[in-house]
């Protein structure tokens, strides 16, 4: 009895086959430990992120969320007591050239200070984000961040020296101001 041969081309095919299947594996597992993301819109025109992975995403993610609240936080801190001193300033028994002249400095400082910071938010932390594969609208909307109870204090967000040097300064032009009351 002499041996049944198979149609030609259909080892090729077999192999392609086989080839296609591996590498559709080989894919979905390495989609697997990606993070995934899913944006719904509801009837306000609202958008909704959900990002959805492991363990290690969702930390990183947790991380960055925890970063930008204490960036942002303290940079709305900064422009209160701008703010503050600017009422108080206001005020023409505390209208002395010297305090004046070092509040505009100071109001000059903080602004340069609050942009890198708002930079760094908005920018820095998306490309960090993207370059992990993760693509988040506009990062994270900081009302979400502040649900949640976090200890700005404890996060280290690379501005401490300056934050700490205007905060300084301001604490010197309130004591100006409250001695010359």
């Amino acid at each position: 009895m002499t041996k049944k041969k198979n149609p030609p081309g259909k080892n090729q095919r077999d192999d392609k086959t086989a080839k296609k299947i591996r590498d559709e594996g080989a894919e979905n597992l390495r989609h697997n430990f990606e993070p995934k993301k899913q944006v719904h819109v509801d009837e306000k025109g609202r958008k909704l992120t959900v990002v959805m992975g492991g363990e290690t995403e969702m930390n990183f993610l947790w991380e960055q969320m925890k970063t930008t609240h204490a960036l942002q936080s303290k940079s709305d801190s900064i422009a209160n007591d701008v703010e503050v001193l600017r009422a108080s300033l206001a005020d023409p028994q505390n209208a002395q050239d010297g305090i004046q002249e070092d509040f505009e400095k100071l109001e000059h400082e903080a602004e340069a200070l609050q942009g890198p910071m708002r930079d760094t938010i908005f920018e820095k932390q998306k490309a960090i984000v993207a370059n992990r594969g993760i693509h988040v609208l506009d990062f994270f909307p900081l009302h979400a961040a502040a649900t949640f109870k976090m200890d700005d204090d404890d996060i280290v967000t690379g501005f401490e020296n300056e934050l700490a040097k205007i905060e300084g300064k301001m604490k010197d032009l309130r004591l100006r101001l409250a001695t010359d009351d």
